[in-house]
């Protein structure tokens, strides 16, 4: 069994946030991520991982950084977009 570490759960729940709050679609978050919109919504429910790499990308297409959308506190939707 494959174990998951928390901050992947806040990640997952904080991309959310963030894109919702953009006005984005999984498809349009994906582009300008430079992944697939299907990627993006198997990060949102926790079912996939994001790669190093890939979370930076989505926290550059959501203009904010890595530890921002890492905080646990935000997971109420108290995320400040910067």
């Amino acid at each position: 069994m494959k174990t998951i570490h928390p901050s992947i759960s806040i990640f997952s729940k904080n991309v959310n946030i963030l894109r919702e709050r953009k006005n984005l679609t999984y498809n349009q978050l994906g582009r300008k991520a430079g992944l697939s919109g299907e990627m993006i919504k198997l990060l949102e429910k926790g079912i996939r991982s994001p790669s190093l790499n890939s979370a930076l990308l989505i926290c550059e297409a959501l203009d904010t950084k890595l530890t921002i959308v890492l905080r646990e506190e935000n997971q109420v939707g108290e995320l400040n977009i910067q």
